[in-house]
């Protein structure tokens, strides 16, 4: 029963949260230049499904755990705790370097062509940059027990927890999709992205993975709203 209700989340992860997302940034960028509140209802939007989801996930990954599938919450010890530092320095070395190029005019520009992704969706607002940490911290929490708890005991109990690497790619794919609406470079960078937080989660544990996953989506509050755009007006 737990297999067949794991097999329908997984489903569900597959197609209807990838198309759930596109239409809701489609339906987001027409409205971007008439509605002030486009914004902060995007960030906030997708918040009832992720938690009603991640709900469910909770559910399924204990029932996995009691098997022995899954990852743990916590590292068995410090060392293994280190796993995570190199992606925590790789997030803050690019946060230095991104504040340190827009002090020239050759470097702004660059960080500008760099943002032409995801420019839409900087905060420009106080209003929308709290909608974007309640975002932020809520998609690090529920994004973490769907994709890694969730998704990555799910494999576990259908391939073995031997086929690791199974495991991880697959989850990883599972948590790309969940981006299309990024076009096809977003779903890459964020499948390669969610197999450096899968292994952070197997090693140092569910927590670290979480509190990894809000502090790089955080990082966006380092982009200067002039340079946002900067970046609307090259789109013309």
């Amino acid at each position: 029963m737990t297999t067949v209700a794991g097999a329908l989340l997984f489903a569900v992860l597959a197609t209807v949260v990838p198309l759930r997302a596109s239409a809701r940034f489609r339906r987001f960028r027409n409205a971007l230049w008439l509605d002030p509140g486009a914004r902060e209802r995007l960030y906030l939007s997708a918040l009832p499904l992720k938690y009603a989801v991640a709900v469910g996930a909770t559910a399924l990954f204990v029932i996995e755990r009691r098997h022995d599938y899954g990852v743990p919450f916590l590292p068995p010890d410090i060392v293994h705790l280190a796993v995570a530092l190199p992606l925590l320095g790789a997030i803050a070395l690019g946060a230095v370097r991104t504040r340190s190029m827009l002090s020239s005019d050759d470097g702004r520009a660059q960080v500008t062509d760099a943002l032409q992704r995801v420019a839409e969706v900087v905060p420009r607002t106080r209003a929308e940059r709290r909608a974007w940490v309640v975002a932020a911290m809520s998609t690090g929490l529920t994004d973490e027990i769907t994709y890694r708890a969730f998704a990555m005991s799910f494999l576990a109990g259908i391939v073995g927890t031997q086929n690791v690497l199974v495991i991880g790619v697959v989850s990883s794919v599972l948590f790309g999709l969940a981006h299309l609406y990024q076009g096809w470079r977003g779903v890459v960078f964020t499948t390669m992205l969610g197999g450096a937080l899968a292994v952070v989660a197997v090693a140092s544990g569910l927590l670290a993975a979480i509190v990894l996953h809000m502090i790089i989506d955080l990082r966006l509050l380092v982009v200067p709203v002039d340079v946002a755009e900067a970046v609307d007006a090259k789109r013309g």
